[in-house]
């Protein structure tokens, strides 16, 4: 049984970089090494998709529409060349910044994709690195989001979810009081429970902060 909450979790590692990036404005440095995490991990976003939807019904037709909708978008069509160009390269994408002044009347400093002494890999958006990445990630949860609406019948399946953990578990527990660890570390009826509940959830439920952090309808 494939694990489809692992979609979810490459897209919160995603998040996870963006907001580095975001703490890292007054490091180059350190803003590009986020930068590579962040295009990494969005990237395995739908590796992990396609391997999750291979065997589901419909998914092929389904996410070959999507790849087209990728193609023509290009703020992912950049960032998948300047991932690939930085990856095999080592081209660092992020190389300017200017400081603007907020409406609060605080400074900000603003970080631009900027190839220096080469060619860019593809259109070089105007916007700020972050706003880039941003846009990028709220267009990720967004398909995640789509992905989990249409294929949650066949993936989430409570009661084989339970049925499936519970085995695993009965065998954890086996092989763990024949080493020594005691019996009632692993009672059946309070495993159940656990196992019930978070087999309970379903798919978009692991994104809602997302879906609600960026703003999806």
């Amino acid at each position: 049984m494939k694990n489809y909450f692992a979609v979810a979790d490459k897209l919160k590692e995603a998040d996870f970089f963006l907001e580095k990036m975001k703490s890292a404005e007054r490091s180059i440095d350190e803003i590009n090494f986020y930068f590579s995490a962040f295009v990494s991990a969005a990237r395995s976003v739908t590796f992990v998709m396609q391997y999750i939807g291979s065997g589901l019904d419909g998914f092929e037709a389904w996410y070959s529409e999507i790849q087209k909708g990728l193609r023509d978008d290009k703020i992912a069509k950049f960032l998948l060349e300047a991932r690939n160009e930085h990856q095999k390269r080592g081209v660092q994408p992020i190389a300017s910044g200017s400081v603007a002044k907020l409406p609060n009347g605080q400074d900000k400093l603003f970080h631009f994709f900027t190839y220096i002494g080469c060619e860019p890999p593809a259109e070089v958006p105007t916007l700020d690195a972050i706003s880039v990445c941003a846009v990028h990630m709220g267009t990720t949860t967004s398909l995640v989001k789509r992905f989990y609406q249409v294929f949650s019948p066949q993936l989430h399946i409570p009661t084989q979810a339970i049925e499936t953990t519970l085995d695993y578990f009965s065998e954890l527990a086996h092989g763990l009081t024949q080493i020594g660890f005691p019996q009632e570390m692993f009672e059946r009826a309070v495993a159940s429970g656990a196992i019930q509940e978070h087999a309970a959830r379903s798919p978009e439920e692991a994104i809602k902060h997302l879906i609600e952090k960026y703003e999806l309808a």
